[in-house]
């Protein structure tokens, strides 16, 4: 029986063989591959992609960082509320960010949004999904139809 009510894993601890073995083979001296080869490999196999296709970092704000900066020239568009570093990490790099303003219940209006994107022809439209504070997952029609918008 798991007992969810207290907090306990139903998850099988490593043995002190197993951990013993991780622990000793791990070179705490040198930093970790900044490139994550092995990790994009496994994932890219168990996903049926391309390692090409993975990015991976150190936590989103590596990430949100890296795309403040090299993406084009041009402002950002994001969700207004969404995640604060997309404002921070535009702000490092003097980069216009614009907002698409939730309604009243925290939700976003898809014409809205596609029409801010008319509006501000941002070089990039970044958000959070599901929905930094709202939890709301946002589908894959809604995604997409970003997304299309953004290539055209």
């Amino acid at each position: 029986m798991i007992y969810i009510d207290k907090n306990e894993s139903p998850v099988t601890p490593l043995d002190q063989k197993t951990m013993t073995s991780i622990i000793s083979a791990t070179p705490y001296n040198l930093y970790p591959d900044a490139a994550y080869e092995q990790f994009k490999e496994a994932y890219a196999k168990f996903y049926g992609l391309s390692p090409e296709q993975i990015i991976a970092g150190n936590g989103s704000d590596e990430l949100i960082q890296k795309l403040m900066l090299i993406m084009p020239e041009g402002p950002a568009l994001t969700l207004n509320p969404d995640f604060f570093m997309y404002q921070a990490y535009a702000a490092q790099v003097n980069r216009e960010i614009a907002f698409v303003d939730a309604g009243s219940d925290l939700t976003f209006d898809l014409e809205t949004i596609l029409t801010k994107i008319d509006e501000v022809q941002p070089s990039f439209f970044i958000m959070s999904n599901p929905h930094n504070p709202s939890g709301k997952q946002f589908d894959t029609a809604f995604l997409t139809a970003i997304a299309d918008k953004m290539k055209a």
